[in-house]
């Protein structure tokens, strides 16, 4: 069965089947370009071809596809002359694999993952067929691109040149669209942030669904390595390539009303008790609790928006707060609502005892020990005695004071407040916000954040309230409270960052390395680094040491760190885009 020819021959018969055939000819009478394979049929059909297409998807899809193809010529050779090809996307795989458990080894395998999809870029067209034209003497070339970058060819066959230039008006392009599938709120382990994995969309299913919808992707899991701005890591970040993507869910939109039901609703509309009926209807198995049943009614139907005349603008969501013992009903409620409404979602936490104003442990703050994590700070309090004030919230029992930085009341100036006491807790709920410029800050949603919508005006809003575009105020400058507080920037930040030196003390310290290995070359292979940036690049100016590299340099000749601060101009990194520089002073 591994012979491709074979495996081409037993895939159209599979085609051949009368429910493919069908599906196959109502797809040429409506003109898409694809069908939907059920991998349940080609388990029944032949399940080790089956297995094949699940290990080695980027093998035999192709095939699939190249089958499904022939068909068509057979089914409607008219339509099937303007294609160039058919897919055949295969769904309803025998397991879904949790995102939280994707894994090494299911790369380059076909896979099911289901989730909410949080995130949808705009269409772009992406070259299948890139028309290339030789610089030199027009010579024009069809390539078929299958990698992440334009592929080129490598020589004119004609004069053996090697520019070409690309020629986007004969080229074939098919849609793309980048979107994020979250894990399901209900998959979520207690205390954890849900993960998001990128997938990509191709042809006729972009935009099949949209941010809010659960859905099912099935796909081929990829890499994309990571790079520094010099270099490519170990590291690569995974993504998934959809063959197939379900709506596990339908929208209002895509209900279809029949004209029975359009005459139902309206009779009903002219009831004068319907507000009663539709009442009674909510959670019947909850005896009484007309009161918050008539809520939860007024809750699904929605308000309308207001602006007054003096411009306010009052939104028109509506919004319940329960309240009551355990056990009155409230997760009832809760689930029906959730069950009812298209986008709903339903969610349980801990309780109020596990939200607060709170920033994650990472979360650097200004105090007189130095910049640290307060993360740090607040364990070294609790390992010398904590108590559970409630469920899952401690305190120190002996708490030790630490000064702090932090803005007055009226934000004009930073002020030195006390740290008296620490706590710690789990929120059920976090929101991580990433900017720009590469911060990230995590949590939790009603966390007030001063931002600005228009760049100009600032004002506090809850982190849940914070959106894509809006402008968050970070701090520009912190003052020298103290003299002691001075602590330099490269003490506290990762080791891939650039340290701009004056040029004099890097070619000092060049030469002291040629002293003490004889030359560069020996300095380069003996601490690892790579002899262009020794020799040229440095020297140069044309690119900056990293920190990691100038601590090994600085070890190896017995140089103290702080020795050559007076010699450091700024601390350089990139922005997660690695195209725009940003420096920093040395000292904060």
């Amino acid at each position: 069965m591994s012979d491709e020819a074979g495996v081409e021959e037993a895939l159209t018969n599979f085609f051949k089947q009368e429910k493919y055939r069908s599906m196959i000819a109502n797809a040429a009478a409506q003109r898409r370009e694809s069908i939907m394979v059920d991998h349940s049929d080609l388990i029944s059909f032949d399940e080790k071809l089956s297995h094949l297409i699940v290990e080695e998807p980027m093998k035999y899809l192709p095939i699939l596809d190249r089958a499904a193809y022939r068909q068509l010529q057979v089914e409607d050779p008219e339509y099937a002359s303007t294609l160039t090809e058919f897919k055949a996307r295969v769904f309803n795989l025998p397991s879904k694999i949790p995102i939280r458990e994707i894994r090494s080894h299911h790369l380059g395998k076909l896979i099911a993952v289901d989730g909410i999809m949080v995130r949808a870029s705009a269409i772009r067209p992406m070259l299948r067929t890139a028309v290339f034209a030789c610089s030199s003497c027009g010579a024009k070339y069809k390539v078929l691109q299958e990698a992440s970058k334009l592929s080129p060819p490598d020589r004119c066959a004609r004069c053996r040149g090697r520019k070409f230039e690309l020629i986007s008006d004969e080229s074939e392009y098919i849609d793309f669209q980048l979107v994020g599938i979250q894990e399901k709120p209900e998959d979520l382990p207690p205390g954890q942030i849900p993960r998001i994995i990128d997938v990509g969309l191709k042809g006729d299913i972009v935009d099949v669904a949209r941010p809010g919808d659960r859905v099912i992707v099935t796909g081929v899991l990829r890499t994309i390595q990571d790079r520094e701005t010099d270099s490519l890591r170990k590291t690569s970040k995974m993504y998934l390539e959809a063959v197939s993507i379900e709506t596990a869910s339908k929208e209002p939109e895509s209900l279809v009303i029949t004209p029975e039901e359009e005459k139902l609703f309206r009779e009903m509309a002219r009831d004068p008790e319907i507000h009663k009926k539709l009442v009674e209807s909510i959670a019947p198995s909850l005896y009484g609790l007309e009161h918050i049943k008539k809520a939860v009614m007024l809750l699904l139907f929605g308000g309308r928006s207001k602006q007054y005349p003096d411009g306010t603008k009052v939104r028109g969501d509506i919004h319940i707060l329960l309240v009551g013992d355990p056990g009155t009903g409230k997760s009832q409620l809760l689930k029906y609502v959730a069950a009812m409404a298209p986008r709903g979602v339903y969610t349980s936490g801990r309780g109020s005892t596990a939200a607060g104003l709170c920033v994650a442990g990472d979360t650097y703050i200004y105090t007189s020990e130095g910049i640290l994590p307060i993360g740090e700070i607040v364990e070294g309090n609790l390992r010398n005695g904590l108590r559970e004030i409630k469920d899952g919230v401690y305190v120190a029992e002996k708490p030790r004071i630490v000064n702090i930085a932090a803005p007055s009341k009226d934000m004009k100036k930073i002020e030195v407040h006390k740290a008296i006491q620490y706590y710690k807790l789990r929120a059920s709920k976090v929101i991580r916000i990433k900017t720009m410029l590469g911060k990230t800050i995590t949590l939790t949603p009603e966390t007030p954040l001063l931002c600005s919508e228009d760049g100009k005006t600032l004002k506090w809003k809850r982190a849940a309230d914070v959106k894509i575009g809006d402008y968050a105020a970070l701090a520009a400058k912190i003052p020298d409270i103290e003299r002691n507080w001075r602590k330099p920037l490269c003490e506290f930040i990762r080791d891939d960052v650039f340290v701009e030196l004056d040029p004099k003390k890097l070619r000092q310290l060049l030469n002291e390395l040629s002293k003490k290995f004889k030359t560069l070359r020996n300095a380069a292979k003996a601490l690892e680094i790579d002899e262009d940036y020794i020799y040229y690049r440095w020297k140069r100016g044309l690119v900056n040491p990293r920190l990691g590299v100038l601590k090994k340099i600085l070890k190896e000749l017995g140089i103290k760190p702080e020795d050559i601060l007076p010699n450091v101009r700024s601390i350089i990194y990139r922005s997660y885009r690695g195209r725009e520089k940003i420096r920093l002073p040395l000292y904060p």
